[in-house]
Parts: C-alpha cells; structure tokens; sequence
C-alpha cells in the first residue's frame, strides 16, 4: 500500500540544516488505509466494534475521514445501520455532507472492497501513522518549551514521557499513566503553572494559569468581550514572557487565539483597532492575534440528530481541526467568545458541562496555554447572588454551577453605571482572592482601573512591564 503525507498537520520551521522533511513531505498518514478501514465499515457494520477499540478521531489524518468516523459512531449509539445511504443522511443532517465529498466518495470508499474478516493490518497502519504524527508533534512543543524556558526540565520530561506512553496505548487505555499514583517527594512552588492572568502587582493568586480555564461572566452587552479584546492587545506586545497592565491585571505577553462565534471577523478587527488607538502604549503586534470566525461551528455537544441523547456529549469534528491549528500557532491565550455557542449541550447538566471542561483543560495542556471562557449570565441569577450576597458569586454564571466549580478561575464584570464598573474575583487558585476592581469606561471604549482620588490612572497604564 502506498504511502502519502498527511498535508492538514501543522509543520515545523526551517531549521538551519535546510529544510525540514515535515515542510518538504508533510506528517506521516496513508491516506489508503483510512479509506479502507471505513470502506470495510460501510461493508460491514460489526467492523465498527474492532476499529473503535483501536482508534479514536485524533487517530485520522484527513479531517474528512475524522467526520466520517465521528458520524459511524453517531449511527452506532443510535442502533442505526451504518451503509452508505444512512451515513450521507447522518453527514447532512449535521451539514457535512458536502464537506467530506458527498455521497460520492462515501460510494467509493467501497468500490472494489471484498468482505473480510480481519482488517487489524489496515487499523494498524492507521494507528502507526497516528503515533509517528503524535510524537513528532510532542517533539516540535518540547522544543518549543525548551527554547521558552519559563517550565522546568522535569516538567517537560514527565509531559513527554506521558505523550509516548499515550502514543502507544489504546483508546482505553489512553491517559493511564497521568492518573497512576505517585508519592509526593518534594514542594516545589516552581512546579505552579505559569500565570497568565492575575491581580496586577500581585505575584499569586492568578485567575487564569497555562493549561487551565478561567471564566468572564457577566451580562449581555456590558464589554465582557471589549475587556477580552484589551487583555488580547496587552498579551500580543510581545513574546518575551513579561506581563503587561490592563484594567488592573496583568496578562502574559505572547499570542492569543480568539474563536469569535458572535462577531464577524471584520467587526473583530475594527473593535481592535479601535482599542488600540485608545491605549497609550506601544502599538500591539497584531500578527500575535489570530481570529477564528467559529459562527455555525460549536465545538461540543450532543449528537446532532435533532433527538435528545442521554450519551455523554461527544467532540465535533470541528474540535479537532480547531485545537490543531491551536497547537501550531502556540498561543498563551485562547478566548472563546461566547462559550454557550462553542457548548451547543444544555448549560444545566452537570455532567456534560464538566467533561466540556475537562475536554478544554486537556487541549490547554498539551498547547501550553490558558482558555479564556467569555459567559452570559441571566438577570436572575444575578438577582439571587445579589440577594444571597450582595456581590456577584457563583449563581451569576448562567446555567449549571459546574461552570464554577469546574473551573480553576471565575470573574465577573458588573455595571453599576453607565461608566462605573467593578471586576469581582469569584475563585482563583493557588493565592488568596484580591478586592474587586473598580474600572471606567467611556462609552465603547477601553476599560480603565479608577483609584480612590485619582480618576482614571492613565499613568499607570504607560508603566512598563
């Protein structure tokens, strides 16, 4: 069987050696495989059993195969039969039938396929091609942590060690080795990780740390996504690990990824542009910002059938290929702006919101970074807190207080005027919780910390950090 270079992955930069074979030849895929395993499928639906024993989405190189694959499993949880003409129906319903080829190629996936009985050769080279790809991909971030310096080198090492173990393990058998007991030996406040996003002149108690998520709730129309976008120009100065001011934080410098499922990409880039011909710092490097127009694309969620499941909530394929480009450009930041449009499930479940979150924690440790969740909360929920508490708490996120608990910090923002707002700090871990932050606001603009007899501090917001 012939084998070809998977062209969907991300590459490597040219060293100094020449180029590097992954720009020249692309990952390691057999692309003839994939379509000979899923061919059998369409044959034989029991096959279904012995592939997805071995092999999971992340295990197919084409995006295309990866649907086709998620939407077999859907027909299965269903009890559906699984043939050419029940699978293009799955693929429509979720509006990707077109995107994997049609029926057409579904038809030729089993074109000239005998039946038969045993196709563990064919989900090998599968599954090979997926551990090459893996461990070059964790050899490109462990060069990349390395060159950064802001982890340490066991760190490093134990993250490697469990990406092999994960490599050449099976579906079920995935992540074992993170969750095996180990004695503890040593404290080590080196080991914390790293800051992101904290109080500013306070060294602990980060709200948002590398690979972790945090939420911004607050209600609709308010500039939950306007302070995002400040803490997206504060983090885009630069890539030297420092910290730059905004709004009484202080935010890592590096790139952030925003996946906006409200705002069109224009609209994004004029409310940016705008911030940042209000800031009086230096110009942001807008090449450290990248824009995901994710409208129409959640990320997670239940089976698209139109029936409700009681399955756990799978990944859409979109997860996938946005994580993958995620991991290639190697952000501080990600901000998904709003969550309730990335998690199309109901915000009410505990269990499906707490393995969206689980999900995302994951994917923000294997690419380094922090996720930012942008959430609405309702009138009334805000009504209970006040009344509960007189400050916004957990209630005032919308929907399950799984959002809360499961996440590692929670900050909400709320008007008391048209131009007088406060930032609460609802939970942070690993330091103790800081005093609300007065912020000013003039119309569509900037926010900006106000101090006591001072007005807005526009003095501190050309300190260098």
């Amino acid at each position: 069987m012939n084998e070809t270079r998977s062209a969907e992955q991300p590459g490597f930069q040219q060293g100094q050696g020449g180029p590097s074979p992954i720009l020249t030849q692309g990952l390691p895929a057999s692309i003839e495989a994939e379509q000979f395993v899923l061919g059998t499928v369409l044959l034989d639906e029991q096959m279904l059993n012995a592939v997805s024993a071995s092999l999971t989405a992340d295990d197919w190189s084409s995006v295309r195969h990866r649907r086709i694959f998620l939407a077999m499993l859907v027909l299965h949880r269903n009890q559906s039969a699984i043939d050419v003409l029940t699978l293009a129906e799955q693929l429509r319903s979720e509006g990707l039938l077109d995107k994997v080829g049609g029926i057409v190629y579904l038809a030729l996936l089993t074109e000239g396929l005998p039946r038969l009985a045993n196709i563990d050769s064919y989900i090998r080279i599968v599954r090979d091609k997926s551990r090459l790809r893996q461990m070059i991909l964790a050899a490109h971030h462990i060069i990349n942590d390395c060159v950064d310096g802001s982890r340490n080198a066991s760190d490093i090492l134990a993250d490697a060690q469990a990406t092999v173990l994960r490599a050449g393990s099976s579906p079920e058998q995935r992540g074992a080795a993170s969750v095996a007991p180990e004695p503890i030996t040593r404290w080590d406040d080196s080991a914390l990780p790293k800051p992101l996003l904290r109080r500013h002149g306070q060294d602990t108690g980060a709200v948002l740390s590398a690979g972790e998520v945090a939420i911004l709730s607050g209600a609709g129309g308010k500039g939950k996504s306007t302070l995002a976008l400040q803490v997206a120009l504060a983090a885009s100065r630069g890539t030297d690990s420092a910290y730059r001011y905004v709004a009484g934080l202080e935010v890592v410098q590096g790139a952030v990824v925003i996946a906006s499922y409200e705002d069109r990409g224009s609209v994004i880039r004029h409310r940016i542009r705008s911030l940042a011909d209000a800031d009086s710092q230096s110009p942001p490097v807008l090449e450290n910002i990248h824009l995901s127009e994710m409208a129409g694309h959640p990320l997670y969620g239940p089976p698209r059938t139109g029936l409700y499941t009681a399955q756990p909530e799978p990944q859409y394929p979109d997860w996938r290929v946005f994580w993958d480009k995620v991991s290639a450009i190697s952000p501080s930041i990600v901000i998904i702006d709003p969550v309730s449009a990335a998690f199309s499930s109901e915000a009410n479940r505990v269990e499906a919101v707490r393995q969206f979150l689980d999900a995302l924690r994951i994917e923000a440790r294997r690419a380094a970074c922090g996720v930012l969740l942008i959430a609405h909360s309702t009138k009334a929920e805000r009504s209970r807190a006040r009344s509960e508490g007189g400050a916004p708490d957990a209630g005032a996120v919308a929907g399950s207080a799984a959002w809360h608990d499961a996440s590692r910090g929670v900050l909400t923002l709320e008007s008391r005027s048209l131009s007088e707002h406060q930032l609460h700090l609802v939970k942070a871990n690993y330091g103790p919780p800081w005093e609300p932050i007065s912020l000013r606001r003039q119309g569509q603009g900037p926010f900006r910390e106000t101090k006591p007899g001072k007005g807005d501090t526009d003095e501190w917001e050309a300190a260098p950090f």
